[in-house]
């Protein structure tokens, strides 16, 4: 186990509350309320990606973050609250919603997708943006990432996949889509994990790992 992360009044990298972590060239980083990103770079050890930018008043983020280097991250979240780091300082994105931001994927097509309110889907890099899919649900995408030629998109109604401006539900068995829930790409595979089980994908197909309600019935009849 290791310590919390530092934070809070200005003695620390972080903020506040811990709203997501990821790898990014290598390294673990983290982002949180209000407006903070950090880097670990060693046991207990973070330091912050900034300067931060001004942590700003009232709800705002960051939710969520995503980076094609270490010098070109781009973090969401509040009402259409987007910045970019350049790897020297922090920027405002002039971004045309002021709508949730829950999630952001920078992908390998050069673009930049991020998931708002009611799974609605913005495309763009830097100040030009467009709205590609006007969302209808209840829940904002929580998990964007890129794998293979898409971005795979997760919430827990289930599973998404985008490809270039169309933003579709999968068409997977739902032994796999019912293991909505985080998302993580490495050593090409991607990890999928929810409230119901776990799912892998080698870049070809998807295999099950495991469904609690198996595993429940398992345990029932032991």
């Amino acid at each position: 186990m290791e310590s919390s992360i530092p934070g809070g009044k200005g003695k620390g990298p972080s903020r506040g509350v811990v709203d997501k972590i990821k790898p990014l060239n290598g390294f673990l980083y983290g982002c949180g309320d209000p407006r903070s990103v950090f880097k670990r770079t060693g046991v207990n050890q973070w330091q912050e990606i900034g300067p931060l930018p001004p942590a700003g008043k009232g709800e705002v983020g960051f939710r969520d973050f995503d980076g094609f280097s270490e010098s070109d991250i781009y973090a969401t979240g509040g009402r259409g609250d987007v910045w970019h780091y350049d790897g020297h300082a922090w920027s405002k994105i002039s971004f045309p919603s002021n709508m949730w931001l829950e999630s952001v994927c920078c992908g390998q097509d050069g673009f930049v997708y991020i998931g708002a309110q009611s799974g609605t889907v913005f495309r763009g890099r830097g100040d030009q943006w467009k709205l590609i899919h006007k969302g209808d649900l209840s829940l904002a995408f929580k998990d964007m990432v890129w794998f293979g030629d898409r971005v795979y998109a997760t919430n827990d109604y289930g599973l998404w996949e985008i490809q270039g401006e169309s933003v579709q539900r999968s068409n997977e068995p739902i032994e796999i889509t019912n293991c909505a829930g985080n998302l993580s790409v490495a050593d090409g595979v991607m990890l999928m994990a929810g409230a119901y089980g776990a799912a892998l994908h080698d870049g070809r197909s998807w295999t099950r790992l495991f469904s609690l309600a198996d595993l429940a019935k398992q345990a029932r009849s032991a």
